[in-house]
């Protein structure tokens, strides 16, 4: 029998609040608050063996002059010259093999209050006791999200996947927010990344078959909504990232239902495109071992989950996906406006993670509309957006860490007592605060990214050429990503210098990987030369790698040969693949 799953975050006494028609949008900024401009100068910074003229060369090679230094070693301001835009003088910069990294100059200015004209119904972002639909509620019942808004109220460099109902693409407040698959050419017929799905621009319809992934019910679009509809744009309510990345993806046909099957390839096509976190307000009674593999092979991607509407305890009535132990999933309930369990909300002390708003939430309605809705569904993409956050601040971030922060974070409620584990409910605040700081540079360097030039590779060398990528992690965290590497046998001398080393670099998933090339005679000297390159899937891509100053010098004297080493890390701070091949040089 084909098992049915069905959407659980909808509880209703009478029709949706239809909320009042959106202002027109207008610039960021509220009234007295200047917009937000643009950078027009570089922060670059450069390798800690870059010498003063190789400085010079890289900034002459990017059409820059520099501005000023900064406090920091080999990090300066540099200024693009009339004619050269900002991008095109970052990617002029990063060509360098003397340049670690270069970025704009970005603004910074104090966060304020969203300006958009609906955020006062939003009380589980900031609660002052306002009314909503009638009814007041406590102040600072919600999830802090100023705080974290203090950190960063971006997301746009995380997917986030909604797999749900659909969602409205056109929607004023969400178009902003959607996710693009920039390997992808619309509307031209074809699968341009070899996905096997044709067009999937802005996410795929697993009921309809096609890449238009439409909300024909409403769930979808009021869940992606509270995700990330576009803040501080003067239009509308504000999602709990003010710049997001959603993925469109539809498993639930218009009634709200759908096949267990949809739902497996839906999550897997969410995880494939690179979604970090995938928001799930569905669910049913059965247990599926298919449904809780596919969770478990998705170990880097953060699953977060409806407890139910049917105020049972999931501990003894299982309600799946929410009842999975796997410590990448998160089963969220729901509190009213006075932070105690929502009356239709689903409970369980063990299974239940922890809890968010989900009473009368405003967010988007297809058809450009804004509505009150409650329901678990209404509180767990709260959570989905925090954990997005979260992400964004600490891109080494596990899923699993993600997971025990969220509820290490979480305001202990006394209401929540042996209804949710550890009583608590988000605090977005607490968790950006936290998660923050955990990013910091890699051990073992003045650099940042940058290995310790006398870093001992791990283990015995592996010497084949090539070498086939190994398979991603399906079940068990801490599997570093596969990485290949592609290099000549043998190269002239003349064309290294002329035109450096082209090295091939493939990762089994998205990754970050740095070459070295090194003096193969075991002599002392300096690194010949550095790469590096990011990858956001499965791909494979070439490096070039350009001798520096003293590498052109130490080549010219008498290396009979060269080794290129690759560091790969993946996404999740799982360990590192170490690579290494030796070139050998020809003389004429």
């Amino acid at each position: 029998m084909t098992r049915r799953l069905t959407l659980i975050g909808l509880t209703l006494a009478g029709a949706a609040m239809v909320l009042p028609a959106a202002a027109p949008a207008s610039p960021p900024g509220g009234p007295g608050i200047a917009p937000v401009k643009q950078a027009d100068e570089v922060l670059v910074r450069f390798r800690s063996d870059a010498d003063a003229q190789e400085r010079a060369d890289a900034r002459r090679a990017a059409d820059v002059e520099r501005e000023s230094g900064l406090p920091v070693r080999g990090l300066e301001v540099v200024d693009p010259q009339p004619g050269s835009t900002v991008r095109e003088a970052i990617d002029a910069l990063e060509r360098s093999p003397d340049v670690l990294y270069a970025e704009p100059d970005v603004p910074r200015q104090a966060f304020v209050r969203p300006d958009d004209p609906l955020f006062d119904f939003q009380w589980a972002l900031e609660s002052t006791g306002q009314t909503v639909a009638g009814r007041g509620g406590a102040v600072d019942a919600d999830v802090d999200a100023s705080d974290a808004w203090e950190v960063t109220a971006d997301a746009d460099t995380v997917p986030v996947a909604v797999v749900d109902t659909g969602v409205d693409l056109s929607h004023p407040d969400l178009a902003p927010s959607l996710w693009r698959n920039r390997f992808e050419v619309s509307g031209n017929g074809r699968d341009d990344d070899g996905d096997g799905f044709v067009d999937d621009v802005y996410g795929w319809d697993f009921v309809g078959g096609d890449a238009q992934p439409l909300d024909e019910h409403g769930h979808g679009t009021h869940v992606a909504g509270t995700i990330g509809a576009r803040g501080n744009d003067g239009y509308g309510v504000t999602g709990m990232a003010w710049n997001a990345a959603i993925i469109a993806v539809r498993a639930l046909g218009a009634d709200g239902t759908g096949t267990a099957s949809n739902l497996l390839a839906a999550y897997r096509y969410a995880v494939r495109v690179g979604a970090r976190v995938v928001n799930a307000s569905l669910g049913g009674a059965g247990s599926s071992r298919a449904e809780r593999d596919v969770l478990a092979g998705a170990s880097n991607t953060l699953f977060v989950v409806a407890a139910g509407n049917d105020a049972a305890d999931v501990d003894s009535r299982p309600t799946y996906p929410c009842a999975y132990d796997l410590p990448n999933v998160v089963c969220v309930a729901a509190t009213d406006r006075n932070d105690r369990l929502a009356d239709f909300s689903n409970r369980g002390a063990t299974a239940v993670d922890l809890a968010a708003p989900g009473v009368d939430v405003a967010s988007t309605w297809p058809g450009g509309r804004h509505v009150l809705l409650s329901g678990t569904s209404m509180a767990t993409p709260h959570v989905a957006a925090a954990a997005a956050l979260a992400f964004n601040a600490a891109p080494s971030l596990t899923a699993g860490q993600v997971a025990a922060l969220l509820r290490s974070t979480a305001d202990h409620l006394p209401a929540l007592e042996g209804l949710v584990a550890g009583a608590g409910r988000l605090n977005a605040g607490r968790l950006l605060a936290t998660a923050a700081p955990l990013l910091a540079p890699p051990a073992g360097g003045t650099d940042a990214g940058e290995p310790p030039a006398d870093e001992p590779d791990e283990g015995p060398e592996d010497t084949t050429e090539p070498i086939a990528p190994t398979a991603p992690s399906r079940s068990v965290d801490r599997i570093p990503p596969g990485l290949a590497l592609g290099v000549p046998r043998r190269r002239a001398l003349d064309a290294v210098l002329r035109r450096g080393l082209g090295v091939n670099v493939r990762c089994s998933e998205a990754c970050t990987v740095r070459l070295e090339v090194v003096a193969d005679d075991s002599g002392p000297g300096a690194t010949l030369g550095h790469g590096a390159t990011r990858l956001a899937a499965a791909r494979s891509t070439t490096v070039t790698v350009t001798p520096t100053v003293v590498g052109r010098r130490r080549l010219r004297r008498a290396v009979p040969a060269v080794r290129v080493r690759a560091v790969a890390r993946d996404a999740a701070g799982n360990p590192r693949t170490r690579l290494s091949r030796r070139v050998d040089i020809a003389r004429r």
